[in-house]
């Protein structure tokens, strides 16, 4: 998802475009349709859970900021069950030049010569934070052997942070649930000695609180 915002953060222009296998895409919009000589913010979201019509619908940067993405099965991210998501939310605030800036800009997207072409570079970035929970066998713990026992085997994750924020660096408090349960799976391992869970999880502050708080 694309979406030019102007100076006053008022949205001038959005469109959704597909993935080409190049990392080079042209817009549908024109260099004439922009004001010439003036700066515009363009904001790029990759791998949203919402529609088109969702981000169609927003009137300024402010919306765009309080834009919520949600993903119920993000522990599930890259298994082949349905519902289960296969990338990770990114963002990026375009740029001009050789070099990315530190902080986010504005760029001129029609610098009031015809013959030019506007070039824009953007570095998505967010994945979501990997997490590995090992429980291993010891004196008091032990796991069943049995096959058709261990394929009864299933987990989940509770107070699971399945919301953030379709752009970094807002502050939010994301929604907390329980997952669905997963059953054997590469992300979740079963032997005689141990059992290995995989999971994934958007930024999330579990400071002072337990699940047990929750």
């Amino acid at each position: 998802d694309v979406l030019v915002f102007d100076e006053s953060e008022v949205l001038r222009h959005y469109e959704r475009i597909s993935d080409n296998g190049t990392n080079r895409y042209t817009l549908a919009a024109k260099r004439s349709s922009f004001t010439p000589n003036a700066v515009d913010y363009v904001y790029l979201v990759a791998n949203s859970t919402d529609d088109a019509a969702s981000f169609s619908a927003i009137d300024d940067l402010a919306d765009l900021k309080a834009k919520i993405n949600s993903s119920p099965n993000l522990i599930f991210t890259g298994l082949n069950g349905e519902g289960d998501p296969q990338t990770f939310l990114m963002d990026a605030v375009a740029y001009q030049g050789a070099t990315e800036p530190a902080t986010a800009g504005t760029v001129k997207l029609n610098d009031g010569v015809l013959q030019n072409n506007t070039e824009l570079k953007a570095v998505l970035r967010r994945a979501a934070a990997k997490i590995f929970v090992t429980v291993n066998k010891g004196t008091d713990v032990t796991f069943a052997t049995d096959a058709a026992d261990i394929a009864k085997a299933e987990y989940f994750m509770r107070n699971h942070p399945y919301t953030t924020p379709v752009i970094a660096g807002v502050s939010y408090i994301p929604s907390l649930a329980s997952t669905a349960r997963g059953s054997l799976s590469e992300h979740f391992k079963w032997s005689a000695s141990s059992i290995n869970v995989t999971a994934y999880a958007y930024a999330h502050d579990w400071k002072n609180e337990s699940v047990r708080e929750k």
